[in-house]
């Protein structure tokens, strides 16, 4: 899923409105771009098995029309997507038919407390990008919240060479000190770094993916 730099309303993406009027023919999302996003993929290729186990329970935040879910679903993980459009639901319940039970209408920010402590990994693909950077702190304190114990989170964001101010975006790029110093204070950290990449759109934008996971003694 690619981001966004249009369609807000004041300092916001209004996300329903922008899947609402896709689905009344006004075009496509312009995040969208109808596959799993490639930098997820070639992670979850090589890298996933290292992080959890085969049928890991995995949440997917803002899950959109569900490509990403759907490559997770497809290799046999137990998912839990979410999106705050009802619309975007709706077409991704009928895009992948075969697992309707995997999407959920849900605000990140009012998760429902049956989730808690649930998942072995969090997939978070460009959410906390596409709000104002005031709420990055919620943003990461709710995805924390959805973590088991031993649990994890793949996060791929635009990188930043300096933080953001509100009138660059959406999305708002992000530093690697700003993720540092998130993903610190809800008692996570990288503990196998950060990675630049180059994406491959075009012209190619530099993007930051890592995997936190909790320090030692912070659950």
């Amino acid at each position: 899923m690619n981001d966004t730099t249009t369609l807000v309303t004041g300092a916001s993406l209004d996300f329903e409105a922008v899947y609402r009027a896709a689905a009344n023919g006004l075009g496509a999302p312009p995040w969208e771009d109808g596959r799993p996003n490639p930098l997820f993929l070639s992670w979850l290729d090589r890298s996933a098995c290292d992080v959890v186990r085969p049928g890991a329970r995995i949440a997917v935040v803002g899950c959109g029309y569900g490509h990403d879910a759907r490559a997770l679903l497809a290799r046999g993980y137990d998912v839990t997507a979410f999106d705050m459009s009802p619309t975007a639901i709706d077409l991704a319940r009928r895009q992948h038919a075969e697992w309707p039970e995997a999407f959920h209408v849900a605000d990140l920010f009012q998760l429902p407390s049956r989730w808690q402590r649930r998942f072995d990994l969090v997939v978070e693909i460009h959410t906390i990008q596409s709000m104002p950077p005031d709420t990055r702190e919620r943003s990461i304190a709710a995805i924390e919240s959805l973590l088991h114990p031993h649990g994890a989170v793949f996060l791929l964001c635009r990188a930043a060479e300096h933080p953001a101010t509100l009138d660059e975006g959406p999305p708002w790029a992000m530093t690697l000190d700003e993720i540092r110093t998130l993903a610190l204070g809800r008692g996570l950290e990288a503990t196998d770094g950060f990675e630049l990449l180059l994406d491959d759109e075009n012209p190619p934008r530099r993007r930051i993916r890592t995997v936190l996971r909790r320090i030692s003694g912070s659950a």
